[in-house]
């Protein structure tokens, strides 16, 4: 009995914990139950509610429209009495009258033989009461007092009557008519004109007025819930319901009431979700045809998901009892769980502290069974290997020492031996760097030598082109002379010859001033002539028409004489021009004659100095090519002594890299040595730890 108090303390102390995995099982539990039955609620319960939201709006649009329908045949009686008062005899016996002179006793039984016919048809349906308004102001049926046509004929109401032209029409007349007890007929009338029997033109109107308490039954017999309510719609926006007065106040206003008139603007029915006084509702309305009348049902949105609220209750509850069944078997299950792994627990820490002598018994046939058997099989070879290394660490301990003290030995010998071989390769090193730079110091000069060589050739080749271009140019030099004399002789023969053409103009000017004096003196005698044959009269006119053609000649001599003058005169400037020019051009070419013989001489000297350049060129590149052969074999010579030289280095730098690799791995088998010496005297301190 004193065990079960620290049992519970325990088991407390485990779900606590959050290195425990007791509370961590029964999570699971509790998840793996509230999740699935959670979402199968959540899903059910929204299902639901789509499901019968469908339902209640179809069978909401069922209802309203079976309403409707009923209205429709409820107002049918007002068109079939309206029919019958019109087809009935003693009315129309008694309208044939209104408009003639009959006796005022005839009219008045024919007026009491109608009003006896309207009575009965009104007598015969509690439903509507009937009448007939004549134009003028008479009436027979249910009128208080005679009716005012004139202000009849300025309604609205009356003007679609007349425009209805015998069609009924559902009309709310108001205060136009004065009917007795006008409570309690519905603010909706069948109204239609009146023609006369016989003449066919109209004479009144006819109205059938319906009683508003057989509308309010329907209304309050339609009841599809609790909370929901039917109105009834006019042709002209005037609501009928069966509440109370106080909760029918301001039901035009209503929100829904002003979105089914917005509705009815397009469509004649339909069903939608809206406001009644702040509460949520389905709405669905239904416009009769024959009528106009709309019937709406609304029906609080609360009432439609009240199954769908019972479901996701009693889904709750489920959630609530399975989620105590889950931790109350998952509290069980995880404390059997637990109670084996700390049985394991404390058996491992015993074997943790070095205590291999421990096993556990356990009678279970699952996983932790068979855990509980490979943990004693675990602890039985560990026992074995510990034994084992026991005495294996002690003979690694003896042999460590005796490597120890080789190593140590081996190593100092191999230190001398690689300090020894170290300065051997240091001095071959130095050599073969000393070496290697002579080396590079004779391919230096042999570059340069090799860019002399090649600079003399070019410096030759460069004399030999230079000789020529000299030789070129003496003989273009040569040339010029030649041409520049031949140029000096055409210029002395181009004056000689424009001098001449000069002399040839004077003379051609010589003639012309003689050709302008006969040409002067041939327009005298032409005048001479022109004045006697005048002077002779008829007989002279041949002779002065020849005078007067002579006349005309001269003058257009002298005219061109004139031109030729001027012309020879342009000749003699430009020949004289043309003179001048040309002893400039005479003086440039005696200067330009003597400027290429000098020319000449330059190139001779320029020539003869090529000439000495090219030959010491010569002398200069033969003794650059000999030492170029000589450097060569000295070149070849510097490189083999170079590779002989490195390959010494590096034959001793190989020697003494083996020596050093040798002496390191007689270092690290020291080290080692005392490693594993270190490891022998540590393992037998460990495996003296274990309980065997």
């Amino acid at each position: 009995m004193k065990k079960i108090p620290s049992i519970i303390k325990s088991i407390i102390s485990d779900l606590t914990s959050t290195n425990s995995l007791l509370p961590r099982l029964v999570a699971v539990f509790m998840v793996l139950i509230i999740l699935p039955v959670t979402t199968i609620g959540i899903i059910t319960t929204k299902a639901a509610s789509n499901d019968l939201l469908k339902q209640m709006e179809d069978s909401i649009s069922t209802s309203t429209l079976q309403t409707s329908n009923c209205f429709d045949q409820f107002l049918d009686k007002a068109l079939n009495v309206s029919v019958q008062m019109i087809a009935d005899p003693a009315i129309q016996q008694y309208s044939r009258y209104m408009d003639t002179d009959s006796e005022l006793y005839e009219k008045f039984e024919l007026y009491k033989d109608a009003n006896t016919s309207m009575m009965g048809i009104n007598s015969t349906s509690n439903d509507v009461n009937a009448m007939i308004i004549y134009s003028t102001g008479e009436a027979l049926g249910d009128l208080s007092e005679k009716a005012d046509m004139d202000a009849i004929s300025a309604t609205d109401w009356y003007q679609q009557v007349i425009e209805g032209d015998g069609k009924a029409v559902w009309i709310d007349y108001g205060d136009s008519l004065k009917v007795n007890n006008p409570d309690r007929y519905a603010p909706m009338s069948l109204l239609r004109i009146y023609k006369h029997p016989n003449k066919y033109k109209v004479i009144g109107i006819s109205v059938v007025s319906v009683n508003k308490e057989p509308m309010i039954k329907v209304l309050s017999s339609v009841k599809l819930g609790e909370n929901d309510n039917t109105y009834l719609l006019t042709p002209q926006g005037k609501v009928m319901t069966d509440l109370e007065e106080t909760e029918a106040e301001g039901l035009s206003d209503r929100q829904f009431i002003k979105e089914t008139l917005e509705r009815l603007k397009t469509e004649d029915s339909g069903t939608f979700l809206s406001y009644d006084n702040d509460t949520k509702c389905l709405v669905s309305y239904h416009r009769s045809k024959n009528t106009g009348v709309t019937v709406v049902t609304t029906v609080p949105e609360a009432d439609i998901n009240s199954g769908p609220a019972a479901i996701a209750r009693t889904t709750l509850q489920a959630g609530i009892l399975f989620t105590v069944f889950a931790v109350i078997f998952g509290f069980i299950f995880s404390l059997r769980l637990t109670n084996s792994m700390k049985a394991i627990t404390n058996i491992m820490y015993e074997a943790e502290k070095g205590n291999l002598t421990v096993s556990l018994e356990m009678k279970r046939k699952d996983e932790i069974g068979k855990l509980v058997a490979s943990f004693n099989s675990m602890i039985a070879n560990i026992r074995a290997l510990v034994h084992q290394s026991k005495d294996a660490a002690a003979n690694v301990a003896e042999s460590s020492q005796t490597m120890l003290s080789i190593s140590s030995k081996s190593s100092l010998v191999s230190n001398d031996v690689a300090n020894a071989m170290s300065d051997v390769a240091q001095g071959a090193s130095n050599q073969a760097a000393e070496i290697e730079s002579s080396v590079e110091n004779v391919k230096q000069l042999t570059e340069r030598i090799a860019q002399t060589v090649e600079k003399t050739r070019i410096m030759e080749a460069d004399s030999e082109a230079m000789k020529r271009l000299s030789d070129n140019g003496i003989e273009a030099i040569k040339d010029l002379s030649t041409k520049t004399e031949q140029t000096n002789s055409i210029a002395a023969n181009v004056v000689k010859e424009i001098t001449e053409l000069s002399q040839y103009v004077k003379n051609i000017d010589k003639i012309t001033n003689i050709l302008r004096g006969i040409a002067d003196q041939t327009n005298l005698l032409s005048l001479n002539a022109e004045i006697e044959a005048a002077r002779a009269g008829n007989a002279g006119v041949g002779f002065a028409v020849v005078a007067d053609e002579i006349r005309k000649l001269a003058e257009r001599s002298n005219k061109h004489t004139k031109d030729i003058q001027l012309l020879l005169e342009n000749i003699n400037r430009q020949a004289q021009s043309s003179v001048r020019l040309v002893n400039d051009a005479e003086n440039a070419i005696l200067e330009q004659s003597s400027r290429v013989t000098e020319t000449a001489g330059i190139f001779t000297d320029i020539s003869n100095s090529t000439q000495v350049l090219s030959e010491n060129i010569g002398i200069a590149g033969e003794l650059i090519n000999e030492m170029n052969i000589f450097k060569e074999k000295v070149l070849a010579s510097m490189e083999n002594i170079s590779a002989v030289s490195e390959q010494v280095s590096a034959s001793t730098q190989e020697v003494s890299a083996s020596t050093e690799e040798q002496l390191a791995t007689i270092e690290e088998l020291d080290r080692m040595s005392a490693d594993l010496s270190q490891m022998a005297e540590d393992l037998i301190e460990m495996m003296g730890k274990f309980t065997i």
